[in-house]
């Protein structure tokens, strides 16, 4: 499955992965798991439902907020942000047990700014295969792409835009 198959990632259709320079890859590179990227597509999606991270979670975002050939998707997001220069299975293997556990998911997507190495990316296959779920791996060209459509980040070196924090600041419920 690729990125434009998600009908709530349809803006990216327009923006081919030759279009992204290595300005705006150096940027997506340093975007921040938690404070960035999971509240980027939570606002993408829209999903507003955050996941509390520690020793309880399972993926950084479960979600039915996402739509396929017209049907909705139980979906998982496994991001990795600029901590995590290696995408591997080590790094990963704990997320993937647990979903591993998991019955009736649709979708697996890993997201990572980093390199995605092989012995990841044959592990998701696996589980994916385990569940009967689709599966995505979406490296950080995509992850350019999809947050330059959506205007989060900054097309000419993928910075966050200062529109895209505000907003998302602006959506994120206040603590009493």
């Amino acid at each position: 499955m690729r990125l434009e198959d998600i009908e709530e990632f349809r803006l990216v259709r327009g923006l081919p992965r030759a279009a992204i320079s290595g300005d705006v890859l150096a940027g997506v590179r340093n975007l921040n798991e938690r404070t960035e990227i999971e509240p980027f597509l939570r606002s993408i999606l829209p999903d507003p439902t955050e996941t509390p991270h520690g020793s309880t979670e399972i993926a950084d975002i479960l979600t039915t907020h996402v739509t396929c050939g017209n049907r909705a998707q139980h979906a998982v997001f496994v991001n990795k942000g600029k901590s995590t220069k290696k995408v591997t299975a080590k790094a990963v293997s704990h997320q993937l047990l647990e979903l591993r556990q998991m019955k009736g998911l649709d979708l697996l997507v890993l997201l990572a700014v980093g390199e995605i190495q092989d012995d990841i990316k044959r592990d998701l296959m696996q589980v994916a295969m385990d569940a009967g779920a689709d599966y995505m791996i979406v490296d950080s060209v995509d992850i350019a792409r999809l947050f330059i459509a959506c205007q989060k980040i900054c097309p000419s070196d993928g910075a966050p835009s200062s529109t895209a924090s505000a907003e998302d600041a602006a959506s994120r419920p206040t603590s009493p």
